[in-house]
């Protein structure tokens, strides 16, 4: 076992360490962008000059008194245990009320007010004061006056107005080189943390910096290359729409890039348009959506490894919840979504481990996306590790996590392009393959219609003698009574010779349809007389069922120019399959002017057609249902695919209409002078 588990991992290394090398080389130099960009787009001088101020214990005094603010310096006030929950307190009402001393961690309040009392060095410079929040209602107030506000605080849900940026504001000490900062917040929005309780940042006035929720200039860089990457996908997914994982992979590049941007606050700044309630809920329904479409994805990159319930499940639950952030309120849907998250990490492991189980021979596309999944999965590690400050990994960049993200998506596009390169291979081949058996079909069928057009050929003089010997025996039997059975017995014997004789016609006028040799001899025709003789020649065959022939031609019809022989062809073609499907019945041959031409129409009060059928007859070597009880209809299929081809060539229609159990009515028209 080890010996294996050794040879398996010696393989994939020898196979794909060189591009695990590369993917690690680019996410150092995607991670170097990041924080290039950032800082070339969004210089925060604070980030190199910042001093950690604490506070006095069992108070919210801080000692500035001494602090250098020259330069660049800014100094960040440690956040005070003391604070006034469930309240919005002003400089008139705030030291009416004792302050309560809270645990370490967040507040579960959904409105509080905070103090910070600083003791500022000698002076009257003017001081810029930076609250670092997002999404929270608050406003401020120094030494007694109002200094500045976000949003609307409120201690209601109904009247709060989340803020759309940090909360910034101006103010100099008291004659006592005092300043009393009092900060009210509000949100309703989170069960755990509604309530901003924060840190404070104070420097000199014309200082510039700023400091959002996560860094703006990357985040831009982010948003930006995640939707050129959709822009990418679904191009490839137009190029290959039977390949889905290009469609699921763009949406969720869509999704990450809405949730860099509500998360950086770059949608909020790029889209007056959004409010904070829209960017709330995009945020929290992202991670539902993302983990459905990720779903999706490696279901198609790794097929039969994703379980087809848990599928089912994740959609279920995703829609399930997205329904939920709709109908309720913030508070309520926020507490749901960290069962969805345990859920969605626990199955995120059960999908590793069972890939590490099944997946022995993964192909280039799979290792490649394996590969890029394993990072996705060092991204989630560091930045819960960094969340909760474990070996000090608080200090370290939060661009790292965003690096980690954007190689996953790099290491999937690459896997995708490697699928889709597999998939347009195959597609060749197999096209390839579709065109030689096409080409071999259509030589065996060439080779089987003139194998067939020659035994039809063939067989023609033969069935013609013995169809002649059996008439002639026939009619020199029929005046001896003691030889009427075998009277009877010749005439069956000429019968079907003229029913095989048929069918082999039938062989040799499709094989010249076929070929496009069917010639037509046009010359003018008079139908009445023609229909007249295919009947008088064929009507003991006709009546064989003990049906009744009526002949209904009109007294004035018009001459057409045609083929007689082929439209008598089609003319006994449909009796004899009127005479076949109809037992003591009644077969009508209707001949009338239709405009300029002559609508010729056979009707029968046989067993019909089933409607399934119609839409079928008139091709080759279909029929139009139940076995014939007699008549000449050969069995073939061909009769009626004859029959169109005929009535088409002269410019003609032919249609057919039956209900079961009444009867079939079938009707074909030529024009007057009709020409092939």
């Amino acid at each position: 076992m080890e010996k294996d588990l050794r040879t398996r991992l010696t393989d994939w290394l020898k196979n794909y360490g060189l591009l695990v090398a590369v993917m690690l080389a680019v996410t150092l130099v995607v991670f170097g962008m990041l924080r290039w960009f950032g800082a070339y787009v969004q210089p925060n001088p604070q980030r190199e000059n910042e001093v950690w101020i604490p506070y006095d214990e069992g108070t919210y005094n801080y000692d500035l008194s001494d602090a250098d603010f020259s330069g660049s310096t800014v100094m960040r006030l440690d956040l005070s245990l003391l604070y006034y929950p469930a309240q919005l307190l002003d400089p008139g009402t705030i030291d009416s009320v004792a302050p309560t001393q809270r645990e370490p961690g967040n507040t579960n309040e959904e409105y509080a007010t905070q103090r910070y009392v600083m003791q500022m060095p000698p002076g009257n410079q003017v001081y810029k004061i930076y609250f670092y929040h997002v999404r929270y209602a608050t406003r401020a107030y120094i030494n007694g006056a109002f200094a500045g506000q976000s949003g609307q605080p409120a201690d209601n849900v109904d009247d709060v107005i989340i803020g759309r940026a940090p909360l910034v504001v101006y103010g100099t000490p008291d004659e006592n080189g005092r300043m009393d900062v009092i900060l009210q917040s509000a949100s309703f929005l989170h069960w755990e943390d509604p309530a901003f309780l924060g840190e404070l940042w104070v420097s000199r006035g014309d200082l510039i910096y700023e400091l959002p929720i996560g860094e703006v200039g990357s985040g831009y860089l982010i948003v930006g290359a995640l939707l050129g990457f959709v822009a990418l996908l679904l191009g490839m997914f137009i190029a290959f729409p039977r390949q889905p994982a290009n469609l699921y992979f763009a949406l969720a590049c869509f999704m990450m890039a809405v949730r860099a941007g509500v998360e950086g606050d770059a949608m909020t700044r790029c889209l007056p348009f959004m409010t904070p309630n829209m960017v709330y809920f995009l945020f929290h329904i992202s991670v539902p959506l993302l983990t459905l479409l990720f779903t999706l994805y490696l279901d198609r990159v790794f097929p039969g490894m994703v379980p087809r319930w848990s599928i089912w499940f994740v959609g279920i639950v995703t829609a399930a919840f997205v329904v939920t952030c709709l109908l309720t309120e913030p508070v309520f849907f926020t507490s749901l979504r960290r069962w969805y998250q345990i859920i969605t990490e626990a199955g995120m492991v059960l999908f590793a481990v069972r890939l590490v189980i099944k997946l022995r021979q993964p192909t280039p596309e799979q290792a490649v996306s394996l590969f890029g999944i394993i990072l996705f999965f060092l991204a989630v590690a560091y930045d819960i590790a960094r969340y909760l400050n474990w070996f000090g990994l608080l200090s370290f960049p939060a661009d790292m996590t965003n690096a980690f993200m954007l190689v996953f998506v790099l290491t999937q596009m690459v896997a995708l392009f490697l699928g889709n390169s597999r998939a347009m291979v195959q597609a060749r081949e197999a096209e390839r393959r579709v065109a030689a058996e096409k080409e071999a079909v259509e030589r065996v069928n060439e080779l089987k219609m003139a194998f067939l057009a020659n035994v039809s050929h063939e067989m023609k003089t033969p069935l013609a003698v013995m169809s002649g010997y059996a008439q002639d025996g026939q009619k020199a039997l029929q005046s001896a009574e003691e030889y009427a059975e075998v009277e009877r017995s010749m005439r069956l014997i000429s019968s079907e010779a003229d029913r095989l004789a048929l069918m082999v016609g039938q062989v040799l006028d499709v094989s010249k349809i076929d070929e496009g040799r069917m010639a037509f001899n046009m010359r003018p025709q008079a139908m009445v007389a023609l229909a007249q003789n295919a009947l008088n020649t064929y009507a003991p065959l006709l009546v064989k069922n003990r049906n009744s022939i009526v002949f209904e031609p009109a007294e004035e019809l018009p001459e057409v120019v045609c083929d007689g022989d082929r439209i008598a062809q089609v003319l006994i073609n449909l009796l004899a399959n009127a005479a076949g499907h109809t037992l003591d019945g009644t077969i009508t041959l209707r001949l009338e002017a239709a405009g300029e031409g002559v609508r010729i129409t056979v009707a029968d009060t046989g067993e019909g057609i089933p409607p399934e059928a119609l839409p079928h007859l008139f091709e080759r070597y279909r029929s139009g249902g139940k076995k014939a009880r007699g008549g000449m209809e050969t069995g073939t299929g061909l009769g009626l695919y004859i029959c169109h081809y005929i009535v088409e060539a002269h410019g003609g229609e032919i249609a057919v209409e039956s209900e079961v159990g009444k009867g079939t009515v079938v009707a074909f028209t030529l024009p007057a002078r009709s020409e092939p």
